[in-house]
């Protein structure tokens, strides 16, 4: 789908989310108020919540359509970041207040009116949470945005939710345990906790997080279509928003190749990857020197120190030069094992005779 039309069907999605949410959370608000229930009242709160979280999607797609410029040369897709950081904000001091507010409740032991209207008012809210979750999953095939994946979660939960407060209200007319202020505290936890979880989610992406997986899959295919690359690594990738990413990787092709071949081979993988994927790359060469049979000798000792420390640990870029007896090579380690740097070196280094100078580096993954 081209961006303008995935924009375009994201804002539309989030209008309908946004008047489908202030319909819902009006519905709880009079049903809390006739019912005097104060987990209601949460609900509603938590509701109204959902809709400025769907306007801050529709300005986020609106903000992140417009293109580059002098002093956004990268386009400003993280725009939506930001305003979704600050919803969420928004969302941590609502779950706040309604915690302060049920605490209150379950002190002062205030009484709740049932009211048969307020009951149906939020089992039918509940369910139109739970057709709202429907459809946002159906439109988000189409689109794939994140943002519209996150309010179609959170929409299950709200329905979740939705029909928890819904039974607590209509048993809370049998019992004077006050139940409608414990349902609302705990509704205040899963909001407060949900808001929490967004917000990592949503820092990660500003700060910049680990790698699409989906996107880096989608580049080393591409690749992997030329028999002439004998292998690939390093792939580095940075995301502007939903539909801008700029990467770079490392291919290995024969060094007998001229310098001009070479070019021509990522010259068209670049612009394949710009016309297929929409990606940005920018492919770096290295020359893949057959192997002797004392540089073959080296290499399964690396493989089998490493072996011996962890599965995770690879190296490539191999590079034996006879004459002057220098062993050249990148070891790729798990940042888990960062802590093992110095160990790893010393496996290495007395694996080999010192006659053999080693000239490596390390590239944390």
């Amino acid at each position: 789908m081209k961006k303008s039309s995935r924009i375009k069907k994201g804002i539309r999605t989030g209008i309908w989310g946004m008047l489908a949410n202030i319909a819902i959370a009006s519905g709880k608000l009079v049903a809390g108020i006739l019912g005097r229930s104060t987990a209601i009242v949460a609900d509603a709160v938590q509701n109204y919540s959902d809709a400025l979280v769907n306007l801050a999607t529709i300005l986020g797609l609106k903000y992140s359509a417009k293109g580059p410029d002098e002093k956004h040369p990268y386009g400003h897709g993280r725009v939506e970041y930001i305003v979704a950081f600050v919803v969420e904000m928004v969302i941590i001091v609502a779950s706040l207040e309604i915690f302060k507010v049920s605490l209150k409740q379950i002190i002062k032991a205030t009484p709740i009116e049932y009211n048969t209207l307020a009951f149906v008012i939020v089992t039918v809210s509940a369910s139109g949470k739970a057709l709202l979750f429907v459809y946002y999953k159906l439109k988000n095939r189409a689109i794939g945005s994140p943002a519209i994946k996150a309010a179609a979660l959170d929409s299950l939960g709200d329905t979740i939710i939705g029909f928890s407060v819904s039974v607590a209200y209509f048993f809370s007319r049998y019992t004077a345990f006050p139940l409608d202020g414990v349902c609302g505290i705990a509704i205040s936890l899963i909001i407060a906790y949900s808001g929490i979880v967004l917000i990592k989610e949503t820092m990660a992406d500003i700060i910049g997080g680990t790698h699409n997986k989906e996107v880096c899959d989608k580049i080393e295919k591409l690749i992997a279509e030329y028999e002439i690359v004998q292998g690939a690594h390093d792939l580095m990738l940075h995301s502007y928003g939903l539909d801008k990413h700029i990467a770079s990787i490392h291919i290995e092709v024969p060094y007998k190749l001229t310098f001009r071949e070479a070019h021509n081979i990522a010259d068209e993988i670049e612009r394949r990857c710009l016309q297929e994927l929409q990606i940005e790359l920018v492919v770096h060469i290295d020359p893949a020197n057959p192997h002797s049979r004392e540089a073959t000798a080296f290499a399964d000792k690396i493989q089998d120190t490493l072996a011996k420390i962890s599965n995770e640990l690879t190296f490539h870029d191999l590079d034996w030069d006879s004459k002057e007896r220098i062993l050249k090579f990148d070891l790729e380690v798990p940042y888990s094992l960062q802590a093992e740097q110095e160990s790893i070196k010393s496996a290495i280094e007395l694996a080999f005779e010192e006659d053999i100078k080693l000239v490596y580096k390390i590239d944390f993954k």
